[in-house]
C-alpha cells in the first residue's frame, strides 16, 4: 500500500475550509455517495463549482442565493413500483442532495451562471472587477 500526500497551495482558496468541512460533515452522517463530489476552480476572472451529478436533467437542479450563501439541490420523485414489470433485481435509486457553499466578497453576484453539460453541473461565479488582478505595469526610470 502507497500513500499519497495531497499537497496544498500555501495560500489556499477561500472555498477549501469550506468544502473540506462540507465534505467530512456529510460523510460522518450520511452515505458519502449520497452527496455529490465537488470541485472548486479558481482563475483570475472567476470561481467555478463543478458537481458530478450524472444521470439527471438540467430541470432537476435548483439553485438559490440566499443572504451570501449559494445552494445547490436536487429532489427526485421516486417513482412507484410498475405493477407491470417483474424486477429480479432493482437498484436505481434516485438520491436528493443539497450543498451549500458561503460565498466571498469578491463574487459579482448578479452575473452567476450555471450549465449542466454531460453529468457535470458547473456554476461559474464571476469575481467583482476591484477583485480582478491588475496588469502588470511597467515603470520607466528616468
Amino acid at each position: 500500500m502507497h500513500l499519497l500526500k495531497t499537497q496544498r497551495p500555501v495560500f489556499s482558496s477561500i472555498f477549501d475550509d469550506l468544502v473540506l468541512n462540507n465534505r467530512s460533515r456529510h460523510t460522518l452522517h450520511a452515505n458519502p455517495f449520497d452527496t455529490p463530489s465537488v470541485n472548486v476552480i479558481e482563475s483570475d476572472v472567476d470561481y467555478r463549482l463543478q458537481l458530478a451529478a450524472p444521470g439527471k436533467n438540467k430541470e432537476d437542479f435548483s439553485i438559490e442565493l440566499d443572504e451570501g450563501v449559494l445552494s445547490i439541490a436536487t429532489e427526485n420523485v421516486i417513482p412507484e413500483n410498475n405493477k407491470e414489470e417483474n424486477y429480479t433485481l432493482r437498484e436505481f435509486v434516485f438520491n436528493n442532495f443539497k450543498r451549500a457553499f458561503k460565498l466571498p466578497d469578491t463574487v459579482a453576484i448578479d452575473k452567476i451562471k450555471a450549465e449542466y453539460k454531460s453529468g457535470i453541473l458547473t456554476v461559474t461565479l464571476p469575481k467583482v472587477k476591484e477583485a480582478l488582478p491588475e496588469p502588470k505595469k511597467f515603470i520607466a526610470i528616468k
